[in-house]
């Protein structure tokens, strides 16, 4: 359902215009300042104004991994809020007017794979393992029983 809801969300922000995808953002050392000037390069892209001098959070920027560097750079930015491609969720997609998403293909592929995975439903998991749970005891009781019966007769043959 999650899923769904995430693909719904970034089909839409892709049609509005309001998703970039770069393809890397390299900064040479962790500095505010040189994060502020991507922003504003950025922020001169149609549609994408808004990245310069706004005091909200406006931008989601979603890494491929993660990035130490680009971390430090854009922590001090309030335009922006960083994250890791594999933890994106609705709500966090929604909260941002902006989606930067870096390494394209693979943040892609990374987001297909959400819908792939998907978990056995909980109901029928829990069925599955109290059942065998029960089948493993009814076992080792008949193992047990089988055990001491034996045991009795070695030692009543032992005796007579």
């Amino acid at each position: 359902m999650k899923t769904k809801a995430l693909y719904t969300i970034l089909s839409e922000k892709l049609r509005n215009g309001e998703i970039l995808f770069v393809d890397k953002i390299a900064l040479p050392e962790a500095k505010t300042k040189k994060a502020g000037e991507v922003l504003a390069s950025l922020g001169k892209i149609s549609g994408f104004e808004r990245l310069i001098g706004s005091k909200k959070a406006v931008a989601h920027l979603a890494q491929y991994e993660r990035d130490e560097i680009n971390l430090r750079s854009f922590k001090n930015l309030p335009q922006i809020s960083l994250g890791e491609v594999r933890n994106l969720n609705p709500l966090e997609v929604l909260q941002y007017r902006y989606l930067l998403i870096t390494n394209p293909k693979e943040s892609i592929d990374l987001i297909s794979k959400k819908e792939n995975t998907k978990k056995a439903p909980q109901n029928q998991s829990k069925t599955r393992s109290t059942a065998q749970q029960k089948e493993e005891t009814m076992k080792g009781k008949k193992e047990k029983s089988k055990g001491t019966t034996s045991s009795k007769l070695k030692a009543t043959k032992a005796k007579g």
